[in-house]
């Protein structure tokens, strides 16, 4: 109780309220403004509504007129606002550990310019998360084109390279699935969550839920998975697989006599039933051969076009965790990934 009490015997120092001179266009004080903007995330973006108090973001939401969020935000979304608030962030340019200046900075990328122009750019490396956006590409082919010698590299830890091998395998040439999960009465998923991860989760979890919620007849899904998932735990029939057990899946529900599951032969029978209204997923981290009998298997049933579409990826696949140079045409360089 002592100590409580000394804690309440602080004497606060005065502050003035200043009034703005010029108060910025649109701004009330204590009224919220609210901004529509977009948050990338891998080869994907999702359209949020920021809240803003007196120029301060503290919250972020799902903006209802964007296709890939409808409304719902996750939790890398959610999360995004504290980066605009980390107490860790350096508040200074740092050189070798030590606090340095913007002037300094200025200085050696100008000294550190003309030594790349004499030499094409040798010795410059560019390390970047995947990119999406067509301004930044444009900046960096320019950039790329002054210095032929110089390199790019994409990096993102987790990608969606095998889903775009998978599709080259099945179709010739990368492609990037969207799914319409409201149009499918049976759903087959092997080892996606994609009611929680990957791009479209948000709007993915609505589409399937609108079926749950007494609007037309209730859907149906099955799911094999390594480990419990959201997407599990919605399951009608769920059955646990090791990772290594998906592609014989995959191929029992293309029909292959190879491999007996009971679970795959009903899921089979409840597919074929369903012609033109169903839907196969694999998880992004399948290798290439499951994704490519999946594709197989959704057009054998009819579901491209009705409850899957495919489109141009929003990146060159294979840029990611690659070197780009503009020599090669925007083919990705050979060599293993490096730890910067």
């Amino acid at each position: 109780m002592a100590l409580a009490g000394l804690a309440g015997c602080e004497t606060r120092r005065a502050r003035e309220i200043v009034p703005y001179v010029r108060q910025p266009e649109d701004l009330v004080p204590g009224k919220p403004l609210f901004f529509a903007t977009a948050f990338p995330m891998g080869s994907s973006a999702i359209g949020v509504l920021c809240e803003s108090h007196e120029g301060r973001p503290i919250k972020v939401e799902g903006n209802p007129d964007h296709p890939a969020s409808l409304g719902a935000t996750g939790i890398f979304a959610q999360a995004e606002v504290l980066t605009l608030w980390d107490p860790t962030r350096s508040k200074t340019v740092l050189k070798d550990g030590g606090i340095s200046s913007w002037g300094a900075l200025d200085t050696h990328l100008r000294e550190s310019r003309m030594r790349w122009l004499r030499t094409g750019g040798r010795g410059l490396r560019i390390l970047t998360g995947l990119n999406i956006s067509p301004t930044l590409d444009g900046q960096m082919d320019a950039l790329l084109a002054e210095f032929p010698e110089a390199r790019w590299t994409q990096y993102e830890p987790v990608n969606r390279e095998e889903l775009y091998e998978g599709t080259r395998i099945a179709f010739g040439r990368p492609l990037n699935p969207i799914y319409r999960f409201e149009q499918a009465d049976v759903v087959v998923s092997l080892d996606s969550d994609f009611m929680r991860f990957g791009p479209g989760a948000e709007a993915y979890a609505k589409q399937f839920a609108l079926r749950r919620s007494g609007q037309g007849e209730m859907n149906r899904l099955y799911v094999a998975e390594p480990m419990p998932t959201v997407t599990g735990l919605m399951a009608d029939e769920r059955l646990p697989a090791r990772f290594s057990e998906i592609e014989g899946l995959a191929r029992a529900l293309a029909g292959s006599p190879s491999d007996g599951n009971s679970w795959a032969a009903a899921a089979a029978d409840d597919l074929s039933s369903h012609l033109g209204r169903c839907l196969v997923v694999a998880g992004d981290r399948q290798p290439p051969p499951v994704h490519a009998l999946v594709h197989s298997l959704n057009a054998r049933l009819g579901a491209v076009g009705n409850t899957v579409v495919y489109t141009r990826p929003t990146h060159a696949p294979k840029a990611a965790n690659k070197a780009i140079s503009p020599n090669s045409s925007r083919k990705c360089g050979r060599g293993k990934s490096r730890r910067w």
